[in-house]
């Protein structure tokens, strides 16, 4: 009879324990990596080419776009820039 009483205890515990890690996963507040308006930057991580990685950045205030390479070494270089305004007023006439 006695095994009987440990295993309800046992039981009891691991449900409570359970439980526990239900409230705190519902307590926990989710991590934001940027709010809305705060930031006028856009990161954009793609391929380059063949086997380079580039980052696509991306200035909303001052309407460029620019692109940086990282080459297989791990040298740093900016690839290009443009001006988003000029290129867009350019297109719409």
């Amino acid at each position: 009879m006695k095994w009987k009483t440990a295993v309800i205890w046992m039981l009891v515990g691991l449900n409570s324990l359970l439980l526990l890690g239900v409230v705190l996963n519902f307590a926990i507040q989710p991590a934001h990596a940027q709010f809305a308006g705060r930031s006028g930057f856009m990161l954009i991580p793609a391929r380059y080419q063949t086997n380079d990685e580039a980052l696509w950045v991306i200035d909303q205030g001052g309407k460029k776009i620019a692109v940086y390479v990282l080459d297989a070494r791990g040298n740093l270089s900016r690839a290009d820039a443009r001006s988003l305004e000029k290129d867009f007023r350019r297109g719409g006439r």
